[in-house]
């Protein structure tokens, strides 16, 4: 399995060769950020116009026939290297447009839908045996309709542990504004069975019945014997306010919003109309609010 140190070498070579991906990662450290409280936890929002094209997506089944798939071998950029992981299953990508100033993808070698439930969860023990051999980065999974922009192709997401303060929330048992599940756990049998559990309970409820897997983030980091998994259960995958019209907002939460970052590529959203207030409503409308 590969460690972290090959990942963070792998990520330096990409950029030292790959001068679009190197803009874009050098862009981060200008990028306007802004904070916010939200029942005592701080929130950040960050303004980056380069995630506009995850965040307003179309993910209706005739646009995702319509484009190229991005993560297939065939349409990636001759520039964009690659690491294969995970017994072949996998290839490990530098993610040219980064939130963060360490931002992987990685996808499934084959093309198959973004269902991490499929198989009796086999794609969550694989994201298990990858975090717990990656300490000090956190892998994250958008379900095909809770901020994935690639539902078509499975695929998970990595960055630096340190980037999502989710993490330290659930470690000091901090109240959440959002119900989530949480485990640490410390083999893999193990984890499949209590993320098999999480799902068949979720499954059940209204939002989800009739969907392929129920509409859930999960974020895994390896820690002192083992991996923390967090699922967040997702009432919806956008707000009723989503959209680029007059008293509209583009703002599609993902694992990295919902764990304490939220992304807005639009400035005038940014700058004019995010805040508290517009963040406490858009953790309620997608996600299952406390109390």
């Amino acid at each position: 399995m590969m460690n972290t140190g090959e990942l963070i070498d792998f990520h330096s070579r990409q950029l030292a060769v790959w001068p679009m991906a190197a803009a874009n990662f050098a862009a981060l450290q200008a990028i306007e950020v802004k904070e916010f409280e939200i029942d005592g936890l701080p929130w950040r929002g960050q303004h980056n116009p380069a995630r506009i094209a995850s965040t307003a997506a179309k993910l209706d089944k005739d646009s995702l026939a319509a484009r190229p798939c991005f993560l297939c071998d065939a349409n990636r950029p001759d520039m964009q290297l690659y690491l294969t992981m995970e017994g072949g299953g996998y290839k490990v990508l530098v993610n040219p447009f980064p939130i963060f100033p360490v931002h992987f993808t990685i996808p499934a070698v084959i093309h198959i839908p973004q269902l991490i439930t499929a198989g009796g969860a086999r794609r969550f023990a694989d994201m298990f045996r990858m975090a717990r051999s990656l300490p000090g980065l956190a892998l994250f999974y958008n379900g095909p309709a809770c901020g994935a922009s690639a539902p078509d192709h499975f695929h998970f997401q990595a960055v630096e542990r340190t980037s999502l303060p989710i993490f330290d929330w659930v470690e000091r048992n901090a109240a959440l504004p959002f119900k989530v599940a949480a485990a640490d756990l410390s083999d893999e049998e193990g984890a499949r069975e209590w993320f098999r559990g999480v799902c068949d309970t979720l499954s059940r409820l209204p939002e989800n019945i009739g969907l392929e897997e129920p509409r859930i983030n999960i974020l895994c980091a390896a820690v002192a014997g083992g991996v923390r998994a967090i699922v967040i259960p997702r009432r919806a995958h956008r707000p009723d306010f989503y959209g680029t019209a007059s008293g509209q907002l583009l703002l599609s939460p993902a694992s990295v919003d919902l764990s304490g970052v939220l992304i807005a590529p639009s400035s005038a959203d940014f700058h004019h109309k995010i805040n508290s207030s517009v963040l406490r409503a858009l953790l309620s409308q997608t996600c299952y609010t406390v109390g």
